[in-house]
């Protein structure tokens, strides 16, 4: 689904009754750049869609956790840390299909 990082933090996946589908994960390049949210979208016709970057880079972004909501849109949260001790949650909607 994406490039290969070993300096990952964490990775979800959700499905909605229509089988479409959302990945997202936590990646960077080397352990000195600071961890991105990235989401894909595959449809149940199996139709994998772009990777998209989610958190805007300027902390340090892991543990993200994707789940469907009512209205059909893909909901996805992730902490981020600007600074070592400071934590905050984040988060975005997207479509699935």
């Amino acid at each position: 689904m994406s490039e290969v990082f070993g300096n990952g933090g964490g990775e979800s996946l959700a499905t909605n009754p229509a089988g479409d589908a959302i990945v997202v994960w936590a990646s960077a390049p080397d352990t000195m750049t600071k961890r991105s949210i990235k989401a894909r979208r595959i449809t149940a016709d199996c139709t994998v869609g772009p990777t998209l970057t989610l958190s805007d880079g300027t902390a340090n972004a892991s543990e993200p956790e994707v789940a469907f909501a009512g209205d059909g849109r893909a909901v996805v949260v992730w902490t981020e840390a600007a600074t070592v001790g400071n934590s905050y949650a984040r988060g975005s909607r997207h479509r699935a299909g």
